[in-house]
C-alpha cells in the first residue's frame, strides 16, 4: 500500500550557476550597455541623475534616499 497524503513541505534548490551564467551572458551584456547608454545620454553627467535614472532603469521603481546613499 502506497501512502497518497501531499507531503506539506517542499524541498528547496538553489540553482545559483544558472543564474549566475544567465547574468554574464551576451544578452545581459547588450541590454547593460543600452541601459548605460541611455542613462549617461539623459543625465548630463550629473552623477545623482545617473544613479537615479539607472535604478529606474533596472527596478522600475524610484530609489528610496536610503538606496542613493
Amino acid at each position: 500500500m502506497t501512502d497518497t497524503t501531499p507531503c506539506p513541505i517542499r524541498t528547496q534548490n538553489v540553482t545559483a550557476p544558472q543564474a549566475l551564467f544567465t547574468m554574464n551572458g551576451d544578452l545581459v551584456e547588450k541590454e547593460s550597455q543600452k541601459l548605460a547608454a541611455l542613462v549617461l545620454k539623459e543625465s548630463n553627467g550629473d552623477i545623482r541623475c545617473v544613479r537615479k535614472r539607472s535604478w529606474q532603469g533596472a527596478l522600475a521603481r524610484k530609489p528610496a534616499a536610503a538606496e542613493l546613499d
